[in-house]
């Protein structure tokens, strides 16, 4: 991982109560014998929480959007570690204009976790 990852990666056990508290949610709120959800990541960095969200069993898949080529190659190569690539579909660019495309789509759960600064950034 790069610097900025490292601080702003979601740290792997609470990547894995956002998705379990995520779905609770989902299913919830929706009549079962719909299908299963996909997930959108739109800021999916090195790959935390598409690896926690392609990890369950309920996500057929995740859509990872990253603008940043090394972190694209980064969250393929993680998500490979975790063997759920085959469960990741990820769009290398910029997260507007790939949601624009999607307009005309319903997308079941969008996962928002933007870049926030880093750690100086309260001093600035």
């Amino acid at each position: 991982m790069d610097p900025e990852s490292q601080y702003s990666v979601t740290p792997e056990c609470i990547a894995e109560d956002i998705t379990t508290t995520s779905l609770e949610i989902y299913v919830a709120n929706t009549n079962s014998s719909k299908d299963p959800p996909f997930v959108l990541d739109p800021f999916a960095g090195c790959g935390g929480n598409v690896i926690s969200f392609a990890s369950s069993s309920i996500v057929p898949y995740v859509i990872a959007c990253e603008i940043d080529a090394e972190r694209c190659q980064r969250c393929i190569h993680n998500a490979s570690i975790y063997n759920v690539s085959d469960k990741v579909d990820l769009f290398a660019g910029d997260c507007v204009a790939f949601m624009q495309s999607c307009a005309d789509r319903s997308i079941p759960i969008v996962f928002l976790s933007p870049p926030w600064g880093g750690p100086s950034y309260k001093g600035t």
